[in-house]
């Protein structure tokens, strides 16, 4: 039977190290791709969350048409009230709010009559 040649402490010091970043990296790049970053079911629940605590205030407050922006912490809601086109005795109310890094978005239309408050 043929010897394996002996391999310095070096050598196996210097492999151990690239098979060691190798799985690193991917291990990295596989998480990167399964997982997802700021757009988890977390973060959309706290929009929604915002978006129905936003239409609250404003079925309180009356509905003035125009557009706003509404801050809640470090995010915004911005909020467009106009005419609704088929109907004039109703408002069409739509609450967009930015969410995530992909680009994802939460927007909530809905119709209200133009005397409710």
């Amino acid at each position: 039977m043929g010897k394996l040649p002996a391999s310095s402490l070096v050598e196996v010091l210097v492999t151990s190290i690239i098979f060691l970043t190798v799985f690193t990296l991917s291990l990295e790049t596989v998480t990167r791709l399964v997982l997802p970053g700021e757009d988890t079911p977390l973060s959309e629940a706290v929009a929604s969350q915002r978006i129905d605590l936003l239409r609250q205030e404003l079925s309180e407050a009356g509905y003035a048409e125009g557009s706003s922006i509404h801050l809640f912490g470090a995010d915004t809601l911005q909020v467009r009230i106009r005419p609704y086109p088929a109907n004039e005795n109703l408002l069409q109310v739509t609450i967009f709010s930015p969410t995530g890094s992909r680009g994802k978005a939460t927007e909530l239309t809905y119709l209200v009559a133009k005397t409710e408050r």
